[in-house]
């Protein structure tokens, strides 16, 4: 009835008339009668094309209901062909629309968008191999322009905006900067248990001034030519880049759709099995190799149970100890054998391989995964490198002239006062007693993260580093013996430690330097700690206040739940409106201009950890040094301790100084501490020599 009236009321070509045809097929479609309903929405695809154009959101969003009906009646070519034309014109709909909002806002349309990468992937496999080839490098290169596009939009709105000689640009960004540290500071503090609404009132307040910042700023700065060239960036171009005797293999999660159950006709009742898949692509070939990993549930639980097993120090019992590490190498295989080696039988000869990761295979360092007669991946290659998106092979970083150097901070003064002056009464946690491994008397060993659990983030305590005062100390030493095939080989080093490891002194030298090594407490809150924003929302849930809405909520705020602990963080509370913390959280992180940095070493635990969001990677510090402009990232995937951290490091920037690239000198320095842990007769648990990988520019 309503397709009639509005066929009698306007033009037949009307869109009004198009939108009618479309609900109409969707009826019949469930009602099993498939082909009248093709024929609707041919009619009605044939409208928006005509008065809206080929290239409109809605004549997308048509043509991924054409290709999900086609799919339903067993044409995949079809299916793939639609969906593929729908998920460019619904990708290029985001690119318009992203540099409108703020990032929070960016990353929920990207969540919410309507996609066809889904219904692309599933339909390849019911191809025969021949048309699967041909296909699979089309589907590749749809998920390599439309992977980590608010990360791309986010980090190209920055370095236009700290690049700028435009005074209103300079003028806006240092109002970002301002909201985003205010916001920064009021989230840290958190609630004032007297007056919770007051702090809701400023939340809010500082959520709106920081998003309203970033709208500006976006609206002002000009971005369009970075946005052009990325949006350019396709399978080609990436496979052009490779370096000879390399491998990219990409993991993509994604809901594997199926058709209709026996005996159903209702669109509604289609399975959707959430699942994981891996692209291949040797350097010179043509067409990528598909491969079906399977369900994601099993992959997820999987990549829990050796992290279970992995990310903890074994017991000291001897026996304990030899059964954790069974129980580790047990978990690491059944993982390897799932997302490792149906990929290493297309690798060939292929000595570096290039992995970017999705979903909880973010979380997994496969340099540690076992192989038979007590080996692991490490020793037998090829040479492992992580990047973000497969585009991060073509990106070539520009390091500002001028730039080099080593900032070295390690061992803050966490008891230090806010800004940084140290309390006269308090002694110095570097000149206790110590033992040869570096750990204080009577202590047990120091993990560079916060206590176990504690009961919010006010509670959180940061115990003195003994031996991240000594690393930095030493990687200076190094750095000025010289450091070569380094495009930072400048001998400057400036050290930050005890009470001058401030956030103020960080943020004020961390863009003239070329390597930024931070050596203190990491943390990710949520996993051990409620954050100031779950503990209004417990309040709330349980009526101890009143009903209030808070403008944030953890999921929607992971950059404010990481962050780094330097001087004066155990005095936190104390702090004025105005003052720096002793927090740096990954949100003022990403406001830094670090376009000069070659290296951010983040020497603490869990650096590489936080929430994952499938296709954008994993929200945190890791995202917020990325979006800064940072080339490379070396981070941790669980917690590490601090001497064994050091030792680590040392042979970092060693291996380094000789001349290796990142990936060789990350490799090379876990290597050396496996070799001597074996050479002692030691335990090869992955957690002494495994937690750090390298992510971004591999050179």
């Amino acid at each position: 009835r309503s397709l009639k009236t509005r066929e009698k009321t306007c033009t037949p070509e009307h869109p009004f008339v198009s939108e009618s045809l479309e609900a109409l097929g969707v009826a019949l479609v469930r009602l099993g009668q498939s082909a009248q309903a093709r024929r609707l929405y041919d009619r009605s695809l044939s409208i928006r094309e005509k008065v809206l154009g080929s290239t409109h959101p809605a004549t997308g969003e048509m043509r991924l209901k054409i290709a999900g009906q086609t799919w339903m009646a067993g044409d995949a070519a079809a299916a793939l062909d639609n969906a593929l034309r729908a998920e460019a014109i619904l990708r290029n709909q985001f690119n318009q629309i992203a540099p409108a909002l703020s990032e929070r806002e960016a990353l929920q349309f990207e969540v919410d968008r309507a996609s066809g990468i889904d219904l692309a992937l599933s339909a390849l496999f019911s191809l025969t191999e021949e048309k699967r080839q041909e296909a699979s490098r089309q589907v590749w290169d749809a998920v390599v322009r439309s992977r980590a596009l608010v990360l791309d939009e986010m980090a190209s709105r920055h370095a236009a905006s700290t690049s700028s000689q435009d005074a209103e640009i300079a003028s806006r960004t240092r109002a970002l900067d301002s909201a985003r540290n205010r916001l920064a500071r009021l989230v840290v503090q958190g609630p004032d248990s007297k007056n919770p609404e007051r702090y809701l009132g400023l939340l809010a307040g500082a959520l709106a001034e920081k998003e309203e910042a970033e709208r500006q700023l976006a609206a002002r700065s000009a971005v369009f030519q970075r946005r052009q060239e990325l949006s350019r960036t396709g399978l080609q171009e990436v496979a052009s880049e490779l370096p000879s005797k390399a491998a990219l293999v990409a993991y993509l999660a994604y809901d594997r759709l199926g058709r209709y159950p026996q005996g159903s006709t209702d669109s509604r009742a289609q399975p959707k099995v959430p699942s994981y898949l891996a692209f291949v692509l040797l350097a010179g070939q043509e067409n990528p190799i598909l491969i079906d990993l399977g369900s994601a549930k099993a992959i997820t639980g999987l990549v829990g149970d050796w992290r279970r097993t992995a990310v903890s120090a074994p017991p000291g019992i001897l026996g304990a100890a030899q059964r954790a590490e069974r129980e580790c190498a047990e978990a690491g295989t059944r993982l390897r054998q799932a997302i490792w080696d149906p990929v290493a039988a297309h690798l060939k000869s292929a000595r570096m391989v290039f992995i970017v990761p999705d979903g909880a295979v973010n979380l997994v360092n496969f340099a540690t995964l076992p192989l038979e007669r007590n080996r692991y991946l490490l020793e037998v290659g090829p040479l492992m490198h992580y990047l973000a998106a497969e585009r991060d092979v073509v990106n070539r970083r520009q390091p500002r002239p001028g730039a080099g150097g080593l900032l070295a901070l390690g061992g803050p003064d966490f008891d230090a006062a806010p800004g940084g002056t140290k309390p006269p009464t308090h002694a110095s946690s570097t000149t206790a007693a110590m033992h040869a491994d570096g750990t204080p008397n009577g202590a047990l060993p120091t993990y560079r993260s916060p206590a176990i659990a504690c009961r919010d983030f006010s509670t959180l305590h940061f115990d003195p580093l003994a031996a991240s005062s000594t690393e930095v100390e030493q990687l200076g030493s190094i750095w000025r013996s010289g450091i070569r095939g380094s495009s930072t080989g400048s001998g400057q080093v400036s050290i930050l430690a005890g009470d001058s490891a401030t956030e103020s002194a960080l943020k004020q030298l961390a863009s003239s330097f070329g390597v930024i090594h931070l050596a203190t407490h990491g943390y990710f809150l949520q996993d051990r700690c409620d954050s100031s924003l779950a503990s209004i929302h417990s309040l709330t849930k349980a009526g101890l206040v009143g009903n209030m809405d808070s403008p944030l909520t953890p999921r929607e705020s992971p950059l404010l739940l990481s962050g780094l602990a330097l001087a004066g963080a155990n005095r936190r509370s104390e702090a004025g409106p105005d003052d720096e913390d002793g927090i740096l959280t990954a949100e003022e992180i990403a406001s830094l201009d670090l376009s000069s940095v070659e290296w951010a070493v983040l020497s603490a635990c869990e650096t590489g950890v936080g929430e994952i969001q499938t296709g954008e990677g994993v929200l945190g510090l890791r995202r917020a040094f990325e979006v800064a402009g940072a080339g490379t990232l070396i981070m941790s995937l669980w917690r590490v301790e601090d001497d064994s951290t050091r030792e680590w490091m040392l042979q970092l920037y060693q291996e380094r100084s000789k001349g290796r690239m990142t990936a060789e000198a990350v490799r090379n320095a876990s290597l050396t501490l496996l070799k001597a842990r074996r050479a002692k007769g030691k335990g090869t648990h992955p957690f002494y020599w495994g937690a750090f990988v390298a992510a971004g520019d591999w050179r």
